[in-house]
């Protein structure tokens, strides 16, 4: 799973919204837009094996609340991550949160994500069937979050699943 650069929205919605019949027109709606993948600026990620260190001990698709915090933290501490960056990834944490998942229970946040790019799309769909209208673009405003968390996740995948194939540009 590795995302390198910007992706297009309407590419990475296609996907995902394609469950709901909404691929279509997320990609027109979102044809010239970028949606930006989170990215560390040059040089504030030192090649260095003490963060490869950090992220060799979480798996993302088998972590609990508890655990992802502390990796995050560390990757703060370590300045793998800035202020900003490090606030995204709190997200993460109010999300597991807010759906009720226990501090030391554990999740695959892939499929965490993948989950709620779901329930989104299906909400949209009832919406429209009871007479009422979702543009693509309506569409795409709730889910950008949720993509965008979604890419860290792989981002984080990718350097935990091979950081010795993948390196730390891989978060960049």
């Amino acid at each position: 799973m590795e995302i390198t650069g910007a992706v297009t929205a309407g590419k990475l919605l296609s996907s995902a919204l394609g469950l709901f019949g909404k691929g279509d027109q997320a990609q027109e709606a979102t044809e010239g837009r970028r949606l930006e993948t989170p990215s560390i600026p040059p040089g504030t990620v030192p090649q260095n094996s003490a963060i490869r260190a950090i992220l060799a001990e979480y798996d993302v698709t088998d972590i609990s609340p508890r655990a992802f915090s502390e990796m995050t933290r560390k990757l703060h501490d370590a300045g793998a991550v800035t202020d900003e960056q490090f606030q995204e990834l709190l997200l993460i944490r109010e999300d597991l949160d807010l759906e009720g998942v226990d501090l030391d229970e554990s999740v695959n946040l892939v499929d965490f994500y993948l989950d709620k790019l779901r329930t989104l799309g299906r909400s949209a769909d009832d919406f429209e069937e009871t007479g009422g209208s979702v543009s693509a673009g309506q569409a795409l405003s709730p889910l950008a979050p949720i993509l965008r968390r979604l890419q860290w996740i792989e981002k984080l995948a990718a350097v935990q699943s091979g950081p010795e194939r993948a390196g730390l540009d891989a978060l960049g």
